[in-house]
């Protein structure tokens, strides 16, 4: 098995969050955040939906950069002292026609964020050849 090595971190912008009108309540949070990948700066615009009953979530993204690629993201959030929260997961890139980009289409990446209670958010991503 191939280690992990660290692809890139980014830093939030923004949150939205709102209950999604469901049978069984669900969080949906939209988040911004800006980064760089092989030296070049990029912003991600992804939404997903938590369950509240178990903290499991699942949605989608699109990393921009001179270009974009679209994502899939899994993971699962826990809270933490003061409101902070940890969340980790895995992030699976799709195709795309940028050139810098193409490397993540071979990526299986993993995630880990931390939220502060104040709602900043910082977070690292690491993969391996896929």
């Amino acid at each position: 098995m191939n280690a992990m090595t660290p692809l890139f971190e980014m830093v939030s912008r923004s949150h939205c969050f709102r209950i999604a009108d469901t049978k069984v309540p669900a969080e949906e949070v939209t988040e911004t955040a800006d980064g760089s990948f092989n030296g070049r700066k990029f912003r991600t615009l992804y939404t997903v939906v938590v369950s509240a009953a178990t903290g499991k979530f699942r949605g989608r993204g699109i990393l921009y950069s001179d270009g974009s690629i679209p994502y899939e993201i899994t993971g699962s959030a826990r809270g933490g002292k003061n409101f902070s929260e940890v969340v980790r997961g895995r992030i699976a890139f799709g195709k795309t026609k940028a050139k810098h980009l193409k490397d993540l289409e071979k990526i299986n990446a993993a995630f880990e964020a931390f939220s502060d209670s104040e709602g900043k958010t910082k977070t690292k991503v690491w993969g391996t050849a896929g």
